[in-house]
């Protein structure tokens, strides 16, 4: 059987118009020659000015298919509705065209993913601002008419995903409520809306969605539920999972889902206003997730439900939130914590009621300046963002992971009876930090036993330095860039986890690699994230794109043209290397000229 991502990548290949069962695709990759010296150092190449050689990536699929029988018409047809549902229903109805036997696939595809957000769908369809009306009625009757012929058939849909941003509510509110009505007679289990309309009206969910009872996931963002009319009509006996985003909730509101919904496994609710309280009660048996994000005013949480595994509340008002988790400290396993209003006593009494927790997630806690987290059950630590003289004492003897981030200028710690430590990622800034801080978090790194594995990465300026798993964590050298205030990275993950992180976040104009060993892999990551680029340079459908589409290139270069400054702390840090069997190779990087975009820290 084929695997799923394979047979959507032909699938997609035969609607754009390829047709891979009759003919090869053949897929071309290009190579860079690397020439190495024989005493090992690397020669200087220069990208930009030597033509990349060709090379074959091919897959005829004449001989995979010799009989020439299209295989994938031939699959059970719940796999290829799975392979359809990961496209939106505009590309899936395309292949209603290509043999009878897919139009009968379309005809029976149970999933609707429906997307109208203007800075995107117009762009997608290279619409032009004077054309979006006659779009947008184009869009809406297209989603009419593939629900009526659901109307019409005996088959019931699984999914409906709604997210619209349209001008007139008034406009869109008819439409809504027949395209609401249809998916509920055809028996819908997941729901999922994002309504969006200009000025500040919001779109009132129809009463015949709050009687529906064969929903499974409701999720809804920026409606009005108008219990107040529907009191009595809610009939959710089947609901899982409840997500309700920029929404109107109340007290009553969740008393009324609570005793409707007895199944409920999963309650989130972000960016909500005028809830006060939060009260969950314990005939919630299966309610295992609670997550609380932005919801302004939030003052008191009290959770009851037995069988509570993951409680996340991200509180950024002023307003403090007492939080009580007492009935269910015995199955609590991860506890999220972002409060800027927490108090060390209430950290403390907290972390002492929840004593089997496994997964602890700690930021913003501002109001906190020294903590103590003692556990045997914990296996995994995350604390960022915190006040910039946040002192934690740690005694965990079964921490396996922990990421330590410090965006002020301190960061302090004491790890106790942490032997078996595996993963470890550091992050700071160097300023304030005197040669006997450096010292103890030498001893401290080198204490565990996987610290062979740990890696440095020094970002200062546009200069970016990789040190890639060194056994002797040199970092007393660290101490002569304190003034240029690097940020430094300390981390026990791969190379190309840590060049995705780094280059997601900005676009340096060097890279040092520093290891033990040739850097010959770290060079052909590189150049293999430059060929990525380029197969997938025609890929426009979505404008979220990561570093590689922005990489033009690198240069290999020598150290002594990183700065021109020979004095400067960056070249001598470098430098420093020299006297050690470490392999050191500068890379010049060249970034495309794209616009680029921020949203939540990753660039576009």
């Amino acid at each position: 059987m084929l695997n799923p991502l394979t047979a959507l990548s032909l699938l997609i290949s035969s609607v754009m118009g390829e047709n891979p069962w009759c003919k090869g695709v053949q897929l071309k990759k290009t190579m860079v020659q690397r020439q190495l010296e024989s005493d090992g150092e690397v020669n200087v190449i220069n990208m930009k000015r030597r033509k990349w050689l060709k090379r074959e990536r091919f897959m005829n699929f004449s001989d995979v298919y010799s009989d020439k029988v299209d295989r994938i018409s031939q699959l059970p047809e719940p796999i290829i509705h799975h392979i359809l549902s990961f496209l939106p229903t505009e590309d899936a109805v395309c292949t209603n065209v290509l043999s009878k036997t897919w139009y009968s696939m379309w005809s029976t595809f149970p999933v609707f993913d429906f997307s109208l957000v203007e800075g995107t769908y117009f762009d997608k369809h290279g619409i032009e601002d004077w054309d979006a009306e006659t779009s947008k009625d184009e869009f809406l009757s297209f989603v009419e008419e593939s629900l009526r012929r659901r109307l019409v058939q005996e088959f019931n849909i699984d999914k409906f995903q709604m997210h619209i941003i349209f001008s007139s509510l008034k406009s869109l509110t008819p439409w809504m409520d027949r395209w609401l009505t249809i998916v509920t007679e055809r028996n819908v289990k997941e729901l999922d809306l994002i309504v969006g309309c200009g000025g500040t009206r919001i779109y009132s969910l129809p009463a015949v969605v709050l009687g529906a009872k064969s929903i499974y996931v409701l999720r809804l963002s920026n409606c009005n539920l108008n219990l107040n009319v529907a009191d009595g009509i809610i009939k959710f006996s089947q609901l899982r999972e409840l997500q309700l985003r920029e929404m109107h909730v109340d007290e009553w509101m969740i008393q009324t889902f609570t005793s409707s919904c007895p199944l409920i496994e999963s309650l989130e609710l972000s960016s909500c206003r005028g809830l006060n309280s939060l009260c969950l009660p314990s005939s919630l048996l299966q309610l295992c997730k609670v997550v609380l994000s932005g919801c302004y005013g939030l003052k008191i949480v009290l959770i009851e439900a037995p069988n509570l595994i993951h409680f996340y509340i991200r509180n950024a008002s002023s307003v403090p939130c007492e939080i009580n988790l007492v009935a269910c400290s015995k199955s609590l396993r991860k506890l999220s914590l972002l409060s800027s209003t927490m108090t060390e006593e209430e950290f403390q009494n907290l972390m002492s009621l929840t004593p089997s927790v496994e997964v602890l997630e700690l930021y913003y806690l501002n109001r906190c300046s020294r903590i103590m987290i003692s556990s045997q059950n914990l296996k995994r630590l995350i604390l960022k963002a915190c006040k910039k003289w946040l002192v934690a004492e740690i005694d965990t003897p079964n921490l396996l992971s922990v990421e330590h981030t410090c965006y002020q200028r301190y960061l302090s710690f004491n790890y106790i009876n942490a032997a078996h430590l595996r993963e470890v990622d550091l992050e700071f800034c160097l300023a304030s930090h005197d040669i006997g801080w450096f010292t103890k978090l030498k001893e401290l790194l080198t204490s565990f036993t996987h610290s062979e594995n740990f890696s440095v990465v020094v970002l200062c300026s546009k200069n970016v330095s990789i040190h890639a798993k060194l056994r002797e964590l040199l970092l007393l050298p660290l101490y002569t860039l304190v003034d240029l205030n690097p940020q430094v990275i300390i981390s026990s993950k791969t190379f190309t986890e840590l060049v995705d992180r780094v280059f997601a976040r900005f676009h340096p104009d060097t890279l040092s690699l520093v290891s033990m060993c040739s850097c010959r892999k770290h060079l052909e990551f590189l150049y293999e994230s430059l060929v990525e680029q380029e197969d997938h340079r025609g890929d426009s459908g979505s404008r979220r794109k990561d570093w590689r589409h922005f990489l033009g290139g690198f240069e290999i270069e020598n150290l002594e043209g990183i700065e021109e400054n020979r004095t400067s702390p960056w070249r001598a840090f470098l430098n420093s290397y020299s006297t050690v069997a470490y392999w050191t190779v500068a890379l010049k990087l060249e970034w495309k000229c794209t616009k680029t975009y921020k949203s939540r820290g990753v660039m576009y």
